[in-house]
């Protein structure tokens, strides 16, 4: 089973999803890029990932188009843009899911941390309910 996981920067939310479904089920491809990546990973991203024992810290951004001609069981987008701006991608299937990103929270230490601790349960739920369901 092949599938990409498309945000905005991949630095949060694709990165999260990648993580989790390869502590999953480590024999799937699994991949994550964004329509503009940022230049590294979240922080916060990798520690709250690493508060459930995963760790994405090896991770980077990766921009879409080097996925342009590779085709996939599944593409799961995680923002509108991502669903818009990846067209061109080969897939079986194409699901979206509109996922807060916890990039553009402001705030205090524990505010930030608190939102993508909430991005992340939320991003695991619909790995482990909806994916696990569909094609585990």
């Amino acid at each position: 089973m092949k599938i990409l996981f498309v945000c905005t920067g991949n630095s949060c939310r694709s990165q999260m999803a990648e993580g989790i479904l390869k502590s999953i089920n480590p024999e799937f491809k699994v991949y994550s890029a964004g329509i503009k990546p940022e230049k590294e990973i979240s922080q916060y991203a990798v520690k709250v990932l690493k508060e459930t024992g995963i760790d994405i810290s090896q991770q980077f951004p990766k921009n879409i188009e080097i996925f342009n001609d590779t085709q996939f069981d599944y593409l799961i987008t995680f923002s509108r843009i991502a669903e818009e701006e990846s067209r061109k991608i080969i897939a079986k299937n194409k699901l979206y899911f509109d996922i807060d990103d916890p990039f553009d929270v402001t705030g205090n230490e524990d505010e930030i941390v608190k939102k993508y601790r909430e991005v992340r349960d939320e991003i695991s739920k619909i790995v482990i309910d909806f994916i696990q369901k569909k094609i585990l």
